[in-house]
């Protein structure tokens, strides 16, 4: 296996524990309930990942594919936890996923694109 796509793999999965953590493990108010359904909704786009850098043949697009949603993840998570600076920023985590597969789509298309510009290796 090519070193791009482990370590794509990896992030996903890196992922997939962010989400968990996130949804199961982090600080909230005693009435917030902790769900499967959301740990779902929220690392849905990263086992995408996982799955597209394990059968696509454009890993290094899905490498920084999976470095750019870790940015947001940190994004999003820093806005909710660390400095929150209202009471909506919560709701990003509600878009999020769909942040995520429209960079994952932006990603997969760049890897087509390119991969065709290229010419090939013998």
């Amino acid at each position: 296996m090519q070193g791009s796509r482990i370590a794509a793999i990896v992030i996903a999965l890196i992922g997939v524990a962010i989400a968990a953590y996130i949804e199961f493990l982090s600080p909230r108010a005693a009435n917030v309930e902790r769900s499967f359904g959301w740990f779902a909704y929220e690392a849905g786009p990263w086992v995408v990942l996982g799955v597209l850098a394990l059968l696509s043949p454009f890993a290094r697009a899905l490498l920084a594919v999976g470095i750019v949603m870790l940015a947001i993840e940190v994004f999003a998570y820093a806005r909710v936890f660390v400095a929150p600076d209202g009471f909506e920023n919560a709701i990003i985590y509600y878009y999020k996923p769909f942040y995520d597969m429209a960079v994952i789509a932006a990603g997969v298309l760049a890897g087509f694109l390119l991969g065709r510009a290229r010419p090939k290796r013998r």
